[in-house]
């Protein structure tokens, strides 16, 4: 345990320079650094590193600290700083290509991306360069100068927060813009031309079986798909020589001048080759009955082909548009409806059999029923797929796609969707009612739109795959069990800087989240809003107007240090309870009141009162059963410690003795006059205590609670005024002096 006192002493020569004194304050605190360095960061030889740079840093700027005797509250500041920066440095994002180009820019290198790696830069950078000024300058200050959010704070004079909110915003433009890239120059144009690329290698067999100008004309249409302008193609005769090689080389030609045209991702490739080789395996077979046909029929060919809805003379396309929407999804390869219907006012739905749900029209979605958070409980499905057409569809469903002009997810809308994987929502979305994706299992990221301002009851509870929420830009209000049960979270990004509540239950059972930087407005944290969150450091520093209730942090299984706001005046009853690994609490340098029970059960071995605090509650330190020190910074007008003991400014009455304090007998200061309500509670140590001459009152439950406690000499007469109950709970003390 650190001796304050000594502490302060080598502190005060350190900060005259004093080399000699500086050594000491390190061997006093070492162990406190690496402690808590070793907490945060987990790693034995990084946390070793840290204390250097602490340590360092320490030397540089110790003249800058106003109290010598707050020196280890400073120190704590330094080194949780210092860790997080290491910590940034170990989870900051991929670089930004990786991180805007999905699929493509996520894998290893292969040969397409090669071929591709000149298009990619410089189509990026035009993107980039097509960005709202501050966006744009935020991915250049970000990606291409490698600045931290921090710094990039500091030099554009704004939030952190507005940072992340630029960067965000950023990065989904350029996804979307380089999405559009890829349908393009790939979906557009790859395809058609690969089976077209297949059907000029297939075309001896075309010509054994159907007739050669025909065979020609399908292979026009086929070139035309992919692409090429008529000049491009020459229907010569089927008994010209070289028919076969000569279109081989005009089209490899083509292909040649028309690179373009591969911008697709190699993973595409081989089931596009596979499709075109089966495509040409029909044409083959059918085209064999074709030709009997035409052989015994006479016939023109055309009229045939045109009866099997493509013209052999006309663009295969164009035959498309003109085919039923089945069958035209079927010839170009589009996933074939299986459901579709209403689902609002105003809204509708299809359904592909390749489980993509999307939603187009305006107004609300979601079935009629109001919020039944009891019914949800038990299982009672109220989502849209109460609708017949999508009923036996529920676990089919991998993707949901909201078009724009849709500016509400109704109540329980997609609850329950365990197979959901993404889901893509518009802006014109501003509301997203109560458990709108509650048991959405499967999901792994989740970006409200920027216009939503109420993140509502349950809206993702029990997604248990989530790892990623972005917080609207509007949020406001995070309301109840908002990400209740969601396991694996492991990142909330706030885009804006105007959430002011945090509700009930919000983050209950988070339990991978090891970090929350919360926007700096939130004014209000009510009852069980951290409940069993994952966090081991809390740092609420940034706070700078909030007010809490009682059990704002209960039963969270891994924290360990909770640095409070200097904004927060008021710590009340029972803010922390059931934290069973808490051993480091900050108390804001404008707290004036602290509340019974503050700080629950939680393991602390001491603790610092700032010099602004004006009232302590009587057993405010009661459930702190290993606390062996109390310690009150120079200035407090009101409070006072006496080598770890709580005391009145001017030491005339006795405020707490902490509960693991070793000695088996205390000699109370001459001043004392008062032994304050609950002053000496549940120490298993102590056996004796003796008061001056001059004691005059003792307050109830002075003594409580305290099982080897067996002697209590009051000197001098006997109290003018004691409570009845002033003595309790001590079954070892068989009398008391005003007992005879």
């Amino acid at each position: 345990m650190i001796d304050i006192d000594i502490l302060t002493e080598y502190v005060v020569k350190a900060r005259q320079q004093d080399a000699d004194a500086f050594a000491k304050v390190f061997d006093l605190t070492k162990d406190y650094v690496y402690s808590l360095a070793c907490s945060m960061i987990e790693n034995t030889a990084e946390a070793q590193d840290v204390v250097q740079e602490v340590y360092l840093k320490v030397w540089l700027h110790l003249e800058h600290l106003r109290e010598e005797r707050s020196f280890l509250r400073w120190l704590h500041s330094i080194t949780f700083n210092i860790c997080q920066d290491h910590l940034r440095q170990h989870v900051q994002e991929h670089r930004l290509l990786q991180s805007v180009g999905g699929d493509v820019l996520s894998k290893t290198c292969t040969f397409d991306e090669w071929f591709q790696k000149s298009w990619r830069q410089e189509t990026v950078r035009a993107m980039i360069d097509a960005l709202p000024d501050d966006q744009r300058d935020a991915v250049h200050l970000y990606y291409f100068q490698n600045r931290t959010v921090g710094e990039i704070a500091v030099i554009r004079n704004c939030s952190i927060n507005t940072v992340k909110s630029r960067l965000y915003y950023a990065r989904n433009t350029l996804q979307k813009l380089i999405e559009a890239e890829e349908r393009k120059t790939g979906r557009m144009h790859l395809p058609p031309a690969v089976l077209a690329l297949t059907s000029v290698m297939m075309l001896p067999v075309l010509q054994n079986t159907l007739p050669a100008a025909d065979a020609m004309r399908i292979l026009a249409a086929v070139f035309a798909a992919a692409g090429s302008i008529p000049g491009d193609i020459h229907i010569v005769g089927a008994d010209a020589p070289g028919t076969a090689d000569s279109l081989r080389k005009r089209w490899f030609s083509a292909v040649r001048d028309r690179h373009w045209i591969l911008h697709l991702r190699s993973s595409s490739l081989l089931p596009l080759l596979l499709s075109a080789v089966i495509v040409c395996m029909c044409l083959v077979t059918g085209g064999y009955a074709l030709g009997q046909r035409l052989r015994t029929s006479g016939n023109a060919a055309d009229t045939e082909l045109s009866h099997a809805g493509i013209s052999a003379a006309e663009d295969i396309q164009a035959g498309v548009d003109d085919l039923p929407e089945t069958q035209a999804r079927q010839t170009v390869g589009v996933p074939r409806i299986i459901a579709e219907g209403n689902c609002g006012e105003h809204a509708v739905f299809t359904l592909t059999e390749d489980g993509t749900l999307s939603v187009t029209g305006s107004g609300s979605v979601g079935a009629t029923r109001e919020w039944d958070y009891h019914g949800l409980l038990n299982g009672e499905d109220q989502s849209i797929f109460q609708l017949e057409p999508l009923a036996p569809y529920k676990d089919t469903v991998r993707q949901l796609i909201i078009g724009e002009g849709i500016t509400e997810i109704g109540y329980a809308a997609m609850y329950g969707i365990k197979s959901l994987e993404h889901v893509s929502l518009p802006e014109s979305c501003t509301v997203i009612r109560n458990g709108a994706f509650w048991g959405c299992e499967s999901l792994t990221e989740f970006v409200f739109p920027s216009g939503v301002q109420m993140i509502a009851d349950c809206v993702l509870k029990q997604c248990y795959a989530l790892k990623r929420i972005v917080v609207s830009e509007a949020a406001k209000e995070l309301c109840g069990e908002a990400f209740s049960q969601c396991h694996s979270l492991e990142e909330i990004i706030f885009c804006g800087d105007d959430l002011h509540t945090i509700w009930s239950g919000a983050f209950c059972d988070t339990y991978s989240l090891q970090q929350l930087h919360l926007p700096p407005h939130v004014s209000r944290l009510t009852t069980y809003a951290f409940t069993k969150i994952g966090c081991t450091v809390l740092d609420l520093s940034a706070l700078t107007e909030v007010v809490m209730e009682q059990d704002v942090f209960e039963s969270c299984p891994n924290l360990q240090t909770l640095i409070l706001p200097d904004s927060m005046e008021i710590i009340p009853e029972s803010l922390v309870t059931d934290c069973n690994c808490l051993t480091s609490v900050v108390i804001g340098e404008n707290t004036k009141t602290i509340g019974s029970r503050a700080f629950g059960t939680a393991p602390l071995t001491e603790i610092t009162i700032p010099a602004s605090v004006i009232c302590i509650e009587p057993g405010a330190f009661n459930g702190l059963t290993q606390l062996a020190a109390i310690h009150v910074e120079d200035g407090n007008r009101v409070y006072s410690d006496i080598n770890g003991v709580l005391y009145s400014n001017n030491n005339t009455r006795i405020h707490t003795y902490p509960r693991n304090r070793s000695e088996s007998a205390y000699l109370l200061p001459e001043s004392v006059r008062i032994i304050g309500k609950f002053a000496f509670s549940g120490n298993r140590h102590l056996t004796t205590v003796i008061a001056p001459d001059d004691i005059t009152v003792l307050e109830q439950y002075a003594f409580y609670n305290l099982p080897n406690f067996s002697k209590l000499y009051l000197q001098g007469s006997l109290p003018l005024s004691r409570d009845d109950r002033a003595v309790q709970n001590c079954p070892k003390l068989t009398t008391v002096p005003w007992s005879e």
